[in-house]
């Protein structure tokens, strides 16, 4: 299912645009979900042939038997219970089942903190994606003013006046692409993070 709305997302958003908070989520909690199965595979239980460790051991043991005429020797069984071992499985249990406790509390520890810091990021994303879209109506705006000085300068503009202005405008221009530059790469560590990175 969550890779089916991995899918959906990528269709879904722009170029610019990051998938739903709540994609990003689920391919978190889809990558620990993995992560914690394949951890667990260690200390998970075989119930398969367990009440075989449990039998008494059963043997013969031949002890003297008074007769008429003396003694004699004569077989019989024994049944003995090692409750050493049986206490060191139960032992042995009880560790695994903590073990399995303690790794699906922490991954989910982990899941948990990875999901708040993309929530972070996300909100930082969209925050300087509204900026960098007023920043691009100014850039058109500095376009024209440019286009004016330029035509100006064509007829009657000295190089002295112009001059500043274009290096102005190219230096504004320059600062924008670095905005842009920069709202990329975090746009690609929010998805990295969500570890939805093959989304580009």
């Amino acid at each position: 299912m969550i890779k089916v709305l991995l899918l959906a997302s990528l269709l879904s958003y722009s170029t610019d645009s990051l998938p739903d908070l709540s994609i990003l989520h689920a391919s978190i909690e889809s990558y620990y979900q993995a992560q914690t199965e394949a951890e667990l595979i260690e200390y998970q239980e075989n119930a398969k042939g367990d009440w075989l460790k449990y039998l008494p051991s059963v043997g013969v043991n031949y002890a003297l038997v008074a007769r008429g005429d003396g003694f004699a020797t004569a077989p019989r069984p024994t049944v003995s219970y090692n409750t050493g071992k049986l206490l060191t499985m139960q032992n042995e249990k009880k560790k695994r089942a903590s073990k399995r406790r303690t790794i699906v509390e922490q991954l989910r520890l982990k899941m948990n903190e990875e999901k708040r810091n993309v929530t972070a990021l996300y909100e930082k994303y969209y925050i300087a994606l509204e900026s960098m879209a007023l920043e691009d109506e100014i850039l058109e705006i500095e376009k024209k003013l440019f286009g004016i000085a330029e035509a100006e300068y064509e007829r009657d503009l000295k190089p002295s006046v112009f001059l500043p202005k274009k290096k102005a405008f190219l230096k504004y221009q320059q600062s924008v692409i670095q905005r842009k530059s920069s709202l990329r790469t975090l746009r690609i560590e929010v998805l990295e993070l969500a570890r939805v990175g093959n989304i580009k």
